[in-house]
């Protein structure tokens, strides 16, 4: 169970000095933005959820880059409720 709190710099996946609070507890909707996993390197990525034909996907905010199908090498381990930038 991954605890809820803050995530400095997601992987470079986010801004720089942006800061993101998931809730491993709630469960991720069509276009809500979440923090996964990979099982076998536990790296972590800053994605949105989307839903196409009752499968879930992980879309990258660029999209130069392909979407990521779930499947059981990669889990959400938290829906993100708020951002916040340092800007000084």
């Amino acid at each position: 169970q991954n605890p809820r709190g803050w995530f400095p710099d997601c992987g470079n996946h986010i801004h720089a000095g942006a800061s993101i609070l998931i809730d491993p507890e709630k469960e991720p909707y069509p276009n809500c933005y979440v923090i996964a996993q990979k099982r076998s390197s536990k790296d972590v990525t800053f994605k949105k959820y989307v839903t196409d034909m009752g499968s879930g996907y992980l879309k990258p905010l660029n999209p130069q880059y392909p979407m990521i199908p779930l499947d059981d090498e990669c889990e959400i381990i938290g829906v993100v409720v708020d951002a916040r930038w340092d800007i000084f």
